[in-house]
């Protein structure tokens, strides 16, 4: 079927990884830039697959697992499931869309005289918007600002968590998948607009959600694979 979801607990999903065809991977959608972890909840740029991270320090490590307790025992707490939702598609011609992603976005820092966007502000990538347009291209400046927005975003999802506020969390759950759709472009290939099975699964589900409380956005990577949902757990079944 085009919507096949499983409901797991939120930590389980992040540490243990669904098994998505052949390739088993840990979906916590960790980036890492030169040994920092900037991670959150599922809510940052995407990885290369076919790259291997830095290995994180024992205290971000931790750090995690303690988020990751928290957002299982909320949303159990609060009468959620997450449903990882696998719309099928082919992983095998997407390496290309995955490397663009980190190497647009290394050269718009490098433009701002970086090597990466780590400690770049919105304020300098706007300055010189104009320039960049012409050098590197609208996508890769539009990848840009959604890294450094993604950031803030991954802060305001904690700090709802940590004040109880469902509603501010699902919130950054949505802000953040829209700006993955729009500005990280990142739910489907250009390379076939024909098979968009991750945009059909997001808007399914929204239409699922429009008189429901939760929310939805693509899970890990992109370009093809899996969709997030926050569904009530007395709504599972009819998802």
């Amino acid at each position: 079927s085009l919507i096949s979801p499983v409901a797991v607990p939120y930590g389980k999903a992040l540490l243990d990884g669904p098994v998505i065809g052949r390739n088993r991977r840990t979906d916590l959608s960790v980036a890492c830039e030169e040994g920092h972890l900037l991670m959150a909840l599922n809510l940052c740029h995407a990885e290369p697959r076919n790259i291997p991270l830095p290995i994180a320090p024992e205290a971000d490590i931790a750090a995690i697992r303690t988020l990751e307790e928290l957002t299982d025992e909320y949303l159990q707490k609060n009468g959620y499931s997450l449903c990882i939702v696998n719309t099928g598609g082919n992983h095998a011609n997407l390496n290309d869309d995955y490397a663009s992603v980190p190497a647009e976005m290394k050269a718009v820092a490098k433009a701002l005289g970086g090597k990466v966007l780590r400690g770049i502000s919105k304020e300098e990538l706007v300055k010189i918007m104009p320039a960049l347009r012409r050098t590197v291209g609208d996508r890769a400046v539009m990848r840009a600002m959604h890294f450094l927005s993604e950031n803030e975003r991954v802060e305001a999802a904690k700090s709802a968590l940590l004040a109880g506020n469902i509603e501010e969390f699902f919130g950054a759950i949505v802000a953040s998948g829209n700006s993955s759709f729009k500005f990280l472009q990142n739910v489907y290939t250009t390379q076939n607009v024909e098979e968009q099975g991750l945009s059909l699964a997001l808007c399914l589900t929204e239409e699922f959600l429009s008189d429901r409380d939760g929310a939805c956005r693509v899970h890990g990577g992109g370009f093809a694979g899996t969709i997030q949902s926050f569904i009530r757990r007395e709504d599972v079944a009819a998802y």
